[in-house]
């Protein structure tokens, strides 16, 4: 007698079938009946297990029902604009290296997108091969983490900036200073300084290095 054997895979989204032939026949009703006794009720595709039967020959591991499988959603994501940066000093047309002009500061304007937020998708659910629904999960959201002079927008997607100021991570939240605190003076570290509020020197401005705000100093 013919052999008609269903298989389901381990996640159960997938039954496949294999037919080894002796000198009897196999019908499509045959295929359905070990369908059944394998409780797929899911996916089946009727047309496929058609052509494989008139085939008449043995076949194994054909895929003839398919789930639907569950997603699962994806985090949200908080993509920052602006970006810890290491300092290179510019190399100058003659062959030297221009330390007084080092633009230090990430300076931001008032109202600028420091951070856009990507936000968490909703899971699918899925279907086994046998009936059984899936929960799949819900991304999880995120929240902006800002400091003083952030605002976050109405549809809380977006921070921008409350004023002008240079932009700063402290303790990985945003912040914006729309004051300036140079402890330790002006000079090789910092080169010159240009800065629309308050400038706080605390030590030294080395010769030849030059500070311009616009506020107090």
């Amino acid at each position: 007698m013919s052999q008609v054997n269903v298989y389901i895979s381990d996640d159960y989204y997938k039954a496949h079938l294999s037919i080894k032939y002796e000198e009897d026949t196999v019908e499509v009703e045959d295929v359905l009946n070990a369908l059944h006794d394998r409780n797929v009720i899911f996916g089946t595709d009727l047309e496929v297990i058609t052509a494989l039967v008139n085939l008449n020959e043995d076949i194994y591991d054909e895929l003839i029902a398919e789930g639907q499988p569950h997603i699962h959603g994806v985090d949200a994501e908080i993509i920052r604009v602006h970006s810890q940066r290491e300092i290179h000093p510019a190399l100058l047309d003659d062959g030297t290296v221009d330390f007084k002009n080092l633009d230090v500061l990430q300076k931001v304007s008032s109202g600028e997108v420091l951070a856009t937020k990507i936000p968490a998708s909703e899971g699918i659910n899925g279907m086994t091969v046998t009936g059984k629904a899936i929960q799949a999960k819900n991304g999880k959201d995120i929240k902006f983490k800002t400091g003083e002079n952030i605002e976050l927008l109405e549809d809380g997607l977006s921070v921008v900036s409350m004023c002008d100021g240079v932009y700063k991570l402290v303790n990985d939240k945003m912040t914006v200073q729309n004051y300036l605190e140079l402890l330790n003076g002006v000079g090789l570290e910092t080169g010159n300084i240009s800065f629309k509020g308050d400038i706080f020197v605390k030590g030294n401005v080395i010769s030849g290095y030059s500070i311009d705000c616009e506020g107090n100093l």
